[in-house]
């Protein structure tokens, strides 16, 4: 959080809302948005910081990996 975010490639945060980090990347998005980087967050309704690793437990898991590729299909372009 206090690095020198100048000049970074595109970048995509997701974060659960139970997530013990979640304030943590909050202040990250804030602080890559002020100095101009491309960048979307996406906060997940309800879930923890694992909640990635359970592509067969949780329907959002899945979801959550397609809206990340997209996102780096996005930029590639």
């Amino acid at each position: 959080l206090y690095a020198n975010f100048c000049n970074l490639p595109p970048t995509y945060i997701m974060c659960g809302s139970m997530d013990q980090i979640l304030f943590d990347s909050l202040r990250l998005h804030s602080k890559m948005k002020a100095v101009g980087v491309d960048l979307s967050q996406h906060i997940v309704v309800g879930v923890t910081h694992s909640f990635l690793s359970y592509v067969e437990q949780l329907d959002i898991s899945p979801k959550s990996w397609q809206a990340a590729a997209d996102f780096l299909r996005g930029t590639m372009r």
